[in-house]
């Protein structure tokens, strides 16, 4: 009877670590943090700056920026400045441009495939808007993705 009761113990320890270990592969393993456009308007010179804490150093990351826009509008493209602070102190800068009629309401752009932070800490993005107008009107957000890989 002992022996029948430890076999029954043994196996739903067994099933419960299997259903465990399925539902931690199948959490969200992203971090992601957003700034709202104030009347969906992004003024030139104010850079909205999102900060992020990274707990895990040394393993591998893909970092991406969505922008989400209103579709309805027709938008020219804004060429910005994004400014990588690194909890160890790097600081990467990377020009792109936004090209609002490729998609609809949102622009998906790379910042890193395969990085690594050396350390744990506050990481910040920093968005420049590069435009020559003093206001661009119909941005809603900028999301950062901070993505890890499985």
């Amino acid at each position: 009877m002992v022996g029948l009761n430890f076999d029954i113990m043994l196996k739903r320890a067994l099933s419960y670590s299997i259903l465990f270990l399925l539902l931690a592969a199948c959490s969200s393993p992203e971090l992601e943090k957003f700034y709202t456009f104030p009347d969906n308007t992004w003024k030139r010179f104010e850079n909205p700056v999102i900060n992020m804490e990274i707990s895990q150093p040394g393993i591998f990351y893909d970092l991406f920026v969505e922008v989400r826009y209103d579709n309805t509008l027709t938008l020219k493209p804004i060429p910005i400045s994004i400014i990588t602070s690194t909890p160890d102190g790097e600081v990467r800068s990377r020009t792109m441009s936004l090209k609002f009629n490729e998609n609809n309401g949102t622009i998906k752009l790379i910042l890193g495939k395969d990085f690594a932070f050396s350390e744990a800490g506050n990481c910040s993005f920093e968005f420049e808007n590069r435009s020559q107008d003093i206001e661009t009107h119909g941005l809603i957000k900028i999301v950062v993705v901070i993505d890890k890989i499985n």
